[in-house]
């Protein structure tokens, strides 16, 4: 109240000097509220987001519209890491959907485990299309949570499944040789009949090589 100064009758209570002023309204104090597991709110001064909230595009470009979007994201783990070495690359979801978690550099001594129940801090990116959080802080909530099941699919694939944990029915490979050997990871092509897709094999997996 002390910071104003008056140039009338002031409307609302008719004073005309600090003096005989009331306080502003209202007056009261004022906490900034600590989010939960993501879906509003921030800690710490970084907002919490469900993932589906940073997986927005650009209609215009088709580039994600979090781009650099410092942000805490909460989710499990659903994959291995597909690095297999210095650096990660796995996925997480979350009840609206999921996301990459990928860093050229291993990141708060995090080993990564499908199940784990993981909370990130870093800033959402994009590589060849593909929505990333590159990672600044990793923290362990809990391990060995039950995955839901994967998402039976048995039509084209667009970018909504990005991110998503699913499951192919009856394909075969359209072409045997594309299948990696022991060590390697290569682009295949299986399909069910009606649709054909394109599957990355990763060396990180245990199914290169296999017959």
């Amino acid at each position: 109240l002390s910071e104003w100064t008056f140039s009338g009758v002031d409307a609302l209570d008719g004073s005309t000097s600090n003096t005989t002023a009331s306080p502003p309204f209202p007056y009261e104090t004022y906490n900034l509220s600590s989010g939960g597991g993501g879906g509003g709110g921030s800690t710490g001064g970084i907002p919490n987001y469900n993932i589906a909230d940073v997986r927005g595009t650009d209609p215009a470009t088709g580039d994600a519209d979090s781009l650099n979007v410092l942000c805490r994201l909460r989710g499990t783990v659903f994959t291995i890491d597909f690095r297999g070495g210095n650096g990660i690359s796995f996925w997480i979801k979350d009840h609206t959907a999921g996301i990459n978690v990928f860093n050229f550099n291993d990141v708060s001594n995090y080993t990564v485990a499908v199940g784990d129940s993981i909370e990130i801090v870093g800033s959402i990116a994009q590589y060849n299309g593909l929505t990333e959080i590159i990672p600044d802080t990793i923290t362990l909530i809990s391990s060995g949570n039950t995955l839901s099941n994967p998402v039976s699919v048995s039509g084209p694939l667009d970018e909504s499944y990005e991110g998503s944990y699913l499951q192919l029915n009856n394909v075969s490979l359209v072409n045997p040789s594309q299948w990696p050997t022991a060590g390697n990871s290569a682009n295949v092509d299986v399909s069910d009949g009606s649709n054909t897709y394109l599957v990355r094999i990763n060396s990180a997996t245990d199914i290169d090589g296999a017959t």
